[in-house]
C-alpha cells in the first residue's frame, strides 16, 4: 500500500480544487473515494487525510481545516422549517501566513474584493439578527451602493453571482421558507462565518458602520 502516493494525490486534489474554486469546501466523501478507489481499508482515509494535512502545513504553509456542515432536509413538502439530519465533514485550505503579512505581500485586488463583499454581507446579517429575508438584504446593500441587478460593479463585479459564491463557500445559507404570503428566500449565517479571523474582520466593519452613523 502506497501511503505516500495517496497522500500526494490528496494534496494535489486539494490544491487543484482550491485554485479552481477558491474557498469552496471539499467533501470528505470526495477524498475518501479518491483514497479507496483501489484500496478498501476503512481506516485508510483517516490516515491519508491526516498525512495530507501535515504535508500541506509543512510544505505549503496551508492549514487543511475540517468543518462540520449541518445537513438539513425538509420535514414535509409543505413544511416551513427544516430539521437537522446529521453533519457533513468538509475541508478548506487556510493560509498560515500572519494576517498583516498576507495583506502586505499576498492579497491582491482579486482576493481582497470577494472577501470584502463577504464581510459586508455577513455584517448585514449579523446586524439583522443573523437571519433575514433575501429582499431585506438587497435593501440594506442598496443603501451602500450595491444593487442586486448590477453585473459589473466596479469593485465586486456581478453581485448576484457573488451571493451564490458565498453560499457555496458556506459563509451564508439560503433556503426557501413557506409562509401565508407565499414562498420567501431567507438567508442566514453558515459555518465559515464563525471563523475567528473572519469574525474579527466583520466586527471591524460593523464598528465602522456604527461610528459613521454616530458622526
Amino acid at each position: 500500500m502506497e501511503i505516500d502516493k495517496l497522500t500526494a494525490e490528496v494534496v494535489r486534489f486539494m490544491l487543484f480544487k482550491s485554485h479552481k474554486q477558491p474557498n469552496v469546501p471539499v467533501k470528505r466523501e470526495e477524498l475518501a473515494q479518491l483514497i479507496t478507489e483501489n484500496y478498501k481499508q476503512r481506516s485508510l482515509p483517516g490516515t491519508v487525510i491526516a498525512n495530507a494535512q501535515a504535508r500541506l502545513k509543512s510544505i505549503f504553509g496551508l492549514e487543511m481545516v475540517e468543518v462540520h456542515l449541518s445537513r438539513q432536509t425538509k420535514a414535509s413538502k409543505n413544511a416551513a422549517s427544516q430539521a437537522p439530519a446529521g453533519d457533513v465533514k468538509v475541508y478548506v485550505l487556510k493560509s498560515l501566513v500572519p494576517e498583516e503579512l498576507a495583506k502586505r505581500f499576498i492579497e491582491t485586488k482579486d482576493i481582497a474584493a470577494p472577501m470584502g463583499f463577504a464581510v459586508v454581507v455577513v455584517g448585514v446579517l449579523q446586524l439583522a439578527g443573523d437571519k433575514v429575508p433575501e429582499g431585506t438584504l438587497w435593501t440594506q446593500l442598496k443603501r451602500m451602493g450595491i444593487d442586486e441587478f448590477d453585473n459589473s460593479h466596479p469593485v465586486f463585479g456581478n453581485i448576484k453571482e457573488n451571493i451564490q459564491t458565498l453560499v457555496k463557500q458556506r459563509y451564508i445559507r439560503k433556503e426557501k421558507v413557506s409562509s401565508s404570503e407565499g414562498d420567501v428566500w431567507v438567508l442566514d449565517l453558515a459555518e465559515r462565518a464563525l471563523d475567528e479571523i473572519f469574525k474579527k474582520e466583520v466586527h471591524t466593519f460593523i464598528q465602522n458602520l456604527v461610528n459613521n452613523a454616530e458622526n
